[in-house]
């Protein structure tokens, strides 16, 4: 299915399907969606949240997670963005 363009991978046992009609490499979720896949407890934090919530004009080039649990690899790529 992936060689086929119909899911994406976002990490090890995880995928985005890819809706029928969407073009190859243009499609993707709202990046708070994907970063609540990665991790479990989780918030998001930051320049992210102060960014969502209107409290800042910056936009973050990264999006901050908070969490309690451990995660071996603590910056990730994703469809060009970065999780931190």
């Amino acid at each position: 299915l992936e060689q086929k363009g119909e899911i994406e991978r976002i990490e090890k046992g995880k995928y985005l399907i890819i809706p029928l009609g969407a073009e190859k490499g243009k499609y993707t979720l709202h990046e708070f969606v994907i970063g609540s896949t990665l991790i479990e407890p989780y918030s998001i934090a930051y320049w992210s949240a102060l960014n969502y919530y209107g409290l800042t004009e910056q936009i973050p080039t990264t999006v901050f997670l908070q969490t309690t649990a451990r995660k071996k690899n603590q910056d990730i790529k994703i469809f060009g963005v970065k999780y931190q």
